[in-house]
């Protein structure tokens, strides 16, 4: 007989917003998937109430696996921040993200930077600013 594994959730995923300079920065660590991606929607789109334009930028260094709903969590940020006038950029994707980004056409409309070069490279909390 054979057994169905249940699918277990993402073991460790962790959110971190704070401001470097003029920038809202979302540091992702782990899995970006179907039951993690509400959870970073759901805490950015707290953070975006900050009044003026905002600048929104997902540091995807530390992001492990991503599938398509982490995908379409980038997009709806991003349409997000677009509605608001704002700027929106994912900073640091690994390679397998990368080459989503590029298979799926997003890379050309969304963008991808190795840095925010022109920023101080501290994070600061939010909550101070």
């Amino acid at each position: 007989m054979l057994g169905v594994a249940a699918y277990e959730p993402a073991d460790q995923f962790d959110v971190t917003i704070g401001l470097r300079g003029r920038w809202i920065v979302v540091e992702l660590l782990g899995e970006l998937d179907l039951t993690t991606a509400p959870r970073l929607e759901s805490e950015v789109t707290a953070a975006l109430d900050m009044p003026g334009d905002p600048r929104l930028a997902l540091d995807l260094a530390g992001v492990t696996f991503c599938d398509s709903s982490g995908l379409a969590a980038f997009i709806r940020l991003w349409r997000n921040v677009q509605q608001r006038a704002g700027e929106f950029v994912l900073l640091r994707p690994q390679e397998y993200l990368l080459r989503w980004l590029e298979i799926t056409g997003l890379r050309s409309r969304i963008d991808v930077r190795d840095d925010l070069a022109d920023e101080d490279t501290g994070l600061a909390d939010l909550a101070s600013a």
